[in-house]
C-alpha cells in the first residue's frame, strides 16, 4: 500500500517509501486523533477538546479545518484539490480516517499478535514498537485509545514470553521487556514476566533487584504493596538463606548503530560481504576491509551487512569508531578496554599493556561467534591489536586507505555509486513522480553529486523539502555552488557542494545551529546539547534540530539508556560545521557556547553523583560555572543517575579532555572529579586514570585542582590492590597542594591516603603515625564527613596487623556511620573486614551474617569484585568450620572469576581453593595453586597476600615432606609480616620456623 501510518513510537508517516512532513504538534495530534479513533468519526468538539482542553479559541472550527486541509494535501497529494476525499472525509460534524487505504504498523502488530507461532514472528511484532506510543504528542497523553494500545501490549508480551520459554530464547526476548517496562513502569503484569524471563537468562540478580525496584515504586507511588503474580515471580527467584545466585552475566553487546531505512544500491557488495562473512567452511577469521572516499558509504554498508549477519553471530556484535579521519583517532589500548568491559571483564582486572590487554581480549572471543565492525580506522597499527584470533568471529573495518598490511583480508574498494544507484536513491528520497516527469536533470543532479551517496542524500533531502521548486532551477543552483568550490578536489567539490547548498537553505537560526554543533567533538548527542551551545529553550533547539535532520545535515543515532533520543554528524559534516564556525562566529561566541556546554554537562554530572552517593572520597568542587538545565527536565534525565552516566560516559570523557585542549582547565578537572563516583562504582580504572591525567597535566596554574585530581590518583591506586609507590606520590603531591592552600578537608583525605600508602610499602610505623596525624585533625576541625574514610582504613590495617579490637571498634564505626546508605563502597569493604575480624575472634554466626550481607548488597550494585571476595572469605571461613556449604561459595567465585577475567582475580581463587585441598589433606595441588597466586600478587606487589600465601605454602611443603622449602616460606612470611606492623603473625612464624630447625 502506498501510504503508510506508525503510531508504536513517534507519529510518522510515507508515502511510496518517502517520509512526509505531518506539520506542526496540533495539526500532528489531529491525525493521531484520527488514526486512534480506527475508521470511527471524530467531532471536531472532540478535536477541540483534545487540542486546547478548557481554553477553545473562537477560531478553533476554522483551525481544525485548516490542519484537515493541510493534511489531505500531504497524504493525498494526487487528489484534484476540489474532488471529495477517501482517506479523510468529513462525516457529520466531524471527520474520519478510512484505515482501509492506509498500512498501519498497530494492524500489523496485531495479525503478528494473534498467529504466534515462533520467537522470529514475536520479535517481528516487538521490533513495530519504536517506543512510547504518540508520547511527543502532549495534548494526547491520557487518551483512552492509548491506554488500550498499552494493554494490548501487555497481552501480547505474556504471549510472546511464553514463545520465547518454550524456544530457549530468554535473553533474546529481555532487551523489549525492558523497554516494555520503561513505558509501562508500574505495571506488576510486565514486571512479573520479566523475572521469569531473568531467571531462564540465568540473570537471578537482576530478577530480585526488578522486584525491589517495582515493589519500591508500587509502595511511593500508588501506596500499596505488590500483588499475587508478582509476590509468586519474587518467591520463585528466592532461594535459601545464603542467597546462592549464579553469577549474573551480561547480555551478549549489541553495539551496531541503527541500520538506515532506505539503504539503497550496493547489491553487488552486500551480497560479497554476506557471502565473505557467513560461511560456515572456514579456519581463519574472516577479515573484509572496506575502503574509499569520505562520504562513499562505507560505514553504511558495514552496519548494513552486520544487520544482515546477526543470526550468523549470536554471541553479539561490537562496534567502535576508530576515529582515523580526524584528530581523535583512538589508541588501540583504550579501544581494548571498552571491548574487554563490554565482555563482561571487569574493570579492575584489564592488564595495563596493550599486549596484555590483546591476548586477553582473543581469549575471550575465543569460541563465540561474534561480530567486530571497527569503523574509520587510521592505519594497520591501529587496527591488528583489535582482531580476533578465533575464526567463529568475523571482523569488518572500513577506512579511507587501503591498509593492505592487513594480511589474509577481503579488500572491498567501495567507488561512488552507479548512475543508476545514485537516481535510485534520490528516487526513495524526493518520489518516484518528481523523478520521472524530469529525468535528465534528476541524472544531471545526481552526476553534479559526483554519484556520492552522502552527497545525493543530502540534495534530496533539500529537493524534498521544497516540493514546488523544480528539478532544473534545483540543479542550476548546485552548478553555482560547484563553481564557487572549484578549487577542491573532486570528492570534495562534490560532497561540499551539497553541503553548501543545504546549509544556505537553512533560516537563520537553523544555520547557527548546525555551526555551533561543529565545536564539540562528541560521538552524539541529545537536544539538550544544542539548547546550551544556543543558550536558547529547549523547543527552540528541538526545532532547529528537525530542520536539521530534514536537511539530512544531523541523523538519529536512537534512544540512550534514559530515553533520551540522540543526534549525530557525519564526520564530514562536523568538519564542514566547524569550518562554517570558524568563518563565521568570532572567538568570544564559540568560546562561550563551548563553556556553557562544558558547564552543563559538569551541572548534571554533580547532580548524578549526588543522587548515585556512592563516591568514597568526598566531593571537594572548585570555582567552575555550572549551567542548570530547567529542573524537571534534569530530573526526567537524572532519574536513574548509573543510566545518565552510562549514556554520556563517551561524552564526559570527550569534554574533559576538549576542555584541556582548549585551555578551560577549571572545567576540565571539575568534570573529571565530578565522575569518580561512577568510575568507582563501574571500576572503570582505565578511563578514571587516563582522565584524571589528562585533567592534571592542564592544571598547571590550577594548585587546587591539581590537589584534588593528586588525591584522587592516590585513591586509585588502592584499586583493585595497592600500589604503594604511586599511591604515595599522589598523597604527597596532594597532601603538600591542600597545606598550602590551607583546605583542611583534603588535608585529611591526603594524609590518609598517604598513611595507607606507607603501611602497604611495608613502612607500618610511618603509615599508622600519618593515620593518628589526620584522625587528630578531623576531630579537632569538626570535619565529621572525612571520619568514614579514615575509620574504613583504619580498621583495614589494625585488622591486617591483627589487632582484633581496635580494628572491631573503627569497623563498627564505619557500619554506623553508613548505615541505610544504598550504594557505599565503604560499607561493602567494612562488613568484609569485619566480618574476617569476627571470625577470627570466634563469633562465627556473627561473620557469616556480616558475609551475607556483603554478598547481597555486592550483587544489587554489580560490583563483582566485592562479590568475588564476599564469595572467597564466606568459602573459606565456613571451609575452616568444616560446614558443608563451604564448596558451593568457592565455586561460584571459581565460575565468577571465570566470568569476570584478569589474573589477579584467578590467584584469589588460587589460593581459596589451596587452603580447600589443604583442609581435605591434598597438598600437592595445594603446593601448585599456591606458587601460582603468589607469582601474580608477587607481580601487584600485594604484601599481605604474599604473606598470607607464604604461610599456607610453608605448611603445603610439610605435608610433602620440604621442610627447606617450608622453613623458606615460612622465613620470608615473618620477616614481610614484621614489616607490615603484624608481631603476633610474625612471632607464629618464627615459632614455625623454630620447629624445622629444631630450635623450639
Amino acid at each position: 500500500m502506498a501510504l503508510q501510518i506508525t503510531i508504536l513510537g513517534p507519529l510518522a508517516a510515507w508515502r511510496s517509501g518517502v517520509p512526509l512532513d505531518l506539520g506542526s504538534t496540533q495539526q500532528r495530534c489531529v491525525l493521531a486523533s484520527l488514526v486512534l479513533a480506527e475508521g470511527r468519526p471524530v467531532r471536531i468538539e472532540e478535536l477541540a477538546d483534545t487540542l486546547w482542553g478548557e481554553e477553545v479559541p473562537a477560531t478553533a472550527v476554522n483551525v481544525i479545518q485548516t490542519y484537515v486541509k493541510r493534511l489531505r494535501h500531504t497524504l493525498e497529494p494526487d487528489r484534484a484539490s476540489r474532488a471529495s476525499s477517501p482517506l479523510l472525509p468529513r462525516v457529520g460534524d466531524g471527520y474520519a480516517l478510512d484505515p482501509g487505504l492506509v498500512e498501519m504498523d498497530v494492524e500489523r502488530f496485531r495479525e503478528l499478535a494473534a498467529n504466534v507461532s515462533g520467537y522470529d514472528q514475536v520479535e517481528q511484532a516487538l521490533t513495530l514498537w519504536r517506543g512510547e506510543p504518540l508520547a511527543e504528542l502532549a495534548p494526547l497523553a491520557g487518551h483512552p485509545r492509548l491506554t488500550s494500545l498499552a494493554g494490548e501490549l501487555v497481552d501480547a508480551f505474556c504471549r510472546f514470553a511464553d514463545a520465547a520459554l518454550r524456544e530457549d530464547r530468554a535473553a533474546d526476548i529481555l532487551p523489549y521487556g525492558e523497554d516494555i517496562a520503561r513505558m509501562l513502569p508500574l505495571d506488576e503484569r510486565v514486571h512479573s514476566v520479566l523475572i521469569r524471563l531473568c531467571l531462564a537468562a540465568g540473570r537471578r540478580t537482576d530478577a530480585l533487584l526488578r522486584y525491589r525496584e517495582i515493589s519500591r515504586r508500587l509502595e511511593e507511588e500508588l501506596g500499596v504493596g505488590p500483588g499475587p503474580e508478582l509476590e509468586a515471580a519474587y518467591t520463585a527467584a528466592l532461594d535459601d538463606e545464603t542467597v546462592r545466585i549464579t553469577p549474573s552475566r551480561l547480555p551478549p553487546p549489541a553495539q551496531l548503530p541503527p541500520d538506515i531505512v532506505d539503504f539503497s544500491g550496493r547489491l553487488e557488495q552486500v551480497s560479497a560481504l554476506t557471502r565473505m562473512l557467513g560461511s560456515e567452511e572456514r579456519t581463519a577469521m574472516p577479515l573484509v576491509v572496506i575502503t574509499g572516499m569520505g562520504g562513499v558509504g562505507k560505514t553504511t554498508l558495514a552496519v548494513h551487512a552486520g544487520h544482515r549477519l546477526r543470526d550468523r553471530y549470536p554471541d553479539g556484535q561490537l562496534y567502535v569508531d576508530l576515529h582515523g579521519t580526524d584528530a581523535r583517532a583512538v589508541d588501540p589500548s583504550a579501544v581494548l578496554n571498552r571491548m574487554l568491559l563490554a565482555l563482561g571483564v571487569d574493570g579492575s582486572v584489564i592488564p595495563a599493556e596493550l599486549e596484555d590487554r590483546a591476548t586477553l581480549y582473543r581469549s575471550r572471543l575465543a569460541g563465540r561467534r561474534m561480530l567486530v565492525v571497527l569503523d574509520n580506522a587510521l592505519d594497520e597499527a591501529q587496527v591488528r591489536p583489535l582482531l580476533p584470533g578465533a575464526a567463529t568471529c568475523a571482523t569488518v573495518v572500513t577506512s579511507r586507505s587501503r591498509l593492505r598490511g592487513l594480511s589474509g583480508g577481503h579488500h572491498v574498494d567501495l567507488d561512488v555509486f552507479h548512475p543508476q544507484e545514485a537516481l535510485d536513491l534520490l528516487i526513495r528520497l524526493i518520489g518516484e513522480s518528481r523523478v520521472r516527469a524530469d529525468q535528465a536533470t534528476a541524472r544531471a543532479i545526481v552526476e553534479a553529486c559526483g554519484h556520492i551517496p552522502l552527497a545525493v542524500r543530502v540534495t534530496g533531502a533539500r529537493v524534498a523539502a521544497q516540493p514546488r521548486l523544480s528539478l532544473g532551477r534545483f540543479h542550476r543552483q548546485l552548478g553555482d555552488e560547484r563553481r564557487r568550490l572549484d578549487q577542491l578536489a573532486v570528492g570534495d567539490l562534490a560532497v561540499r557542494a551539497s553541503f553548501e547548498l543545504s546549509y544556505a537553505s537553512l533560516p537563520p537560526d537553523g544555520r547557527r545551529g548546525f555551526r555551533l554543533l561543529g565545536l564539540l567533538d562528541v560521538p552524539d548527542f541529545a537536544d539538550w546539547v544544542l539548547a546550551t551551545l544556543l543558550d536558547a529553550p529547549q523547543e527552540e533547539a528541538a526545532r532547529i534540530l528537525d530542520l536539521l535532520v530534514d536537511a539530512h545535515l544531523v541523523s538519529v543515532a536512537g534512544e540512550d539508556e534514559t530515553g533520551e533520543t540522540r543526534y549525530r554528524l557525519h564526520d564530514l559534516i562536523r568538519l564542514y560545521a566547524g569550518e562554517r564556525t570558524e568563518a563565521e562566529d568570532g572567538a568570544e561566541v564559540r568560546r562561550s557556547a563551548r563553556r556553557r556546554a562544558f558547564a552543563t554537562w559538569l551541572a548534571l554530572a554533580e547532580d548524578a553523583d549526588r543522587a548515585l552517593a556512592y563516591r568514597t572520597l568526598l566531593p571537594l568542587p572548585g570555582d567552575a560555572p555550572r549551567r542548570r538545565l530547567p529542573p524537571d527536565r534534569a530530573q526526567v534525565m537524572l532519574a536513574d543517575p548509573v543510566r545518565w552516566f552510562q549514556s554520556e560516559r563517551a561524552n564526559l570523557g570527550a569534554m574533559i579532555t576538549q576542555s584541556a585542549r582548549e585551555g578551560e582547565a577549571d572545567l576540565c578537572w571539575n568534570l573529571a572529579e565530578a565522575c569518580v563516583g561512577f568510575y568507582e562504582m563501574r571500576d572503570l580504572l582505565d578511563e578514571w586514570r587516563a582522565h584524571h591525567t589528562v585533567a592534571l597535566a592542564a592544571c598547571e596554574a590550577e594548585p587546587r585542582g591539581r590537589a584534588v585530581l593528586a588525591r584522587s590518583l592516590a585513591y586509585l591506586a588502592c584499586l583493585p590492590v595497592v600500589q604503594p609507590q604511586v599511591m604515595r606520590d599522589h598523597a604527597e603531591l596532594a597532601l603538600g597542594l591542600f597545606r598550602a592552600a590551607g583546605d583542611t578537608h583534603g588535608e585529611v583525605d591526603a594524609q590518609v591516603l598517604l598513611g595507607t600508602a606507607l603501611v602497604a610499602g611495608g613502612l607500618a610505623g610511618e603509615g599508622l603515625e600519618q593515620l593518628q596525624l589526620a584522625e587528630a585533625l578531623a576531630v579537632t576541625l569538626g570535619h565529621d564527613a572525612e571520619l568514614d574514610f579514615l575509620h574504613s582504613a583504619l580498621g583495614f590495617i589494625y585488622r591486617e596487623q591483627g589487632k582484633l579490637e581496635v580494628a572491631s571498634y573503627h569497623l563498627e564505626r564505619v557500619l554506623e556511620r553508613t548505615e541505610g546508605r544504598r550504594l557505599s563502597r565503604l560499607r561493602l569493604m567494612g562488613l568484609r573486614s569485619l566480618g574476617m575480624v569476627r571470625f577470627y575472634q570466634g563469633r562465627f554466626e556473627e561473620s557469616r551474617h556480616l558475609l551475607l550481607e556483603m554478598l547481597r548488597l555486592a550483587r544489587q550494585l554489580g560490583v563483582r569484585v566485592k562479590e568475588l571476595l564476599a564469595l572467597l572469605v564466606l568459602g573459606e571461613t565456613r571451609l575452616l568450620q568444616g560446614r558443608p556449604d563451604a564448596a558451593g561459595y568457592l565455586d561460584q567465585a571459581e565460575v565468577l572469576a571465570e566470568d569476570m577475567g584478569g589474573e589477579f582475580a584467578h590467584a584469589l581463587v588460587w589460593r581459596s581453593q589451596a587452603t580447600r585441598h589443604l583442609v581435605e589433606g591434598r597438598a600437592e595441588p595445594a603446593r601448585d595453586g599456591l606458587l601460582r597466586a603468589l607469582a601474580v600478587f608477587r607481580g601487584h606487589g600485594v604484601l599481605h597476600l604474599q604473606a598470607m600465601v607464604l604461610k599456607a605454602l610453608g605448611h603445603a611443603h610439610t605435608l610433602l615432606g620440604e621442610p627447606g622449602a617450608a622453613l623458606a616460606a615460612w622465613r620470608e612470611a615473618e620477616s614481610v609480616f614484621r614489616c607490615l606492623g603484624n608481631l603476633d603473625e610474625a612471632a607464629e612464624l618464627e615459632a614455625l620456623g623454630d620447629s624445622v630447625t629444631g630450635n623450639s
